[in-house]
């Protein structure tokens, strides 16, 4: 029996099913665990809707903003700027395919207000 490959091409596995052989951390890139971790480290203060939807942490200094039905409006993104914090209002745009910035505010709660109203 031969051993797995991994996506890389890499051995994962000895001829006789033994355990996968050591990876450097540094060529796999981060995991589950260490990407959760680096989440709830996130030093930046999270924006709250206040009563029209819902923010949802998906990495360091970025919250997905919804609806109140569950429909994606955009994201937050928290800027380090002058030892205190900005917030960029985001919003996907299909036609080039990226993330466009709609504004940057001095207030969590002013840049949910532009994702709110800016449809």
């Amino acid at each position: 029996m031969s051993g797995s490959v991994d996506n890389r091409g890499r051995s994962r596995g000895g001829e006789d099913g033994a355990a996968p052989a050591s990876i450097p951390m540094s060529e796999v890139g981060p995991t589950v665990d260490d990407m959760s971790t680096a989440l709830w480290n996130d030093p930046a203060p999270a924006p709250r809707p206040a009563g029209w939807g819902a923010a949802t942490h998906v990495a360091a200094g970025l919250w997905r903003i919804a609806d109140p039905r569950g429909i994606v409006v955009g994201h937050v993104r928290a800027i380090a700027a002058d030892g205190d914090w900005r917030y960029a209002a985001e919003r996907f745009h299909a036609a080039s395919g990226r993330f466009r910035r709609l504004g940057e505010f001095w207030s969590s709660n002013d840049a949910l207000e532009c994702l709110r109203y800016a449809r």
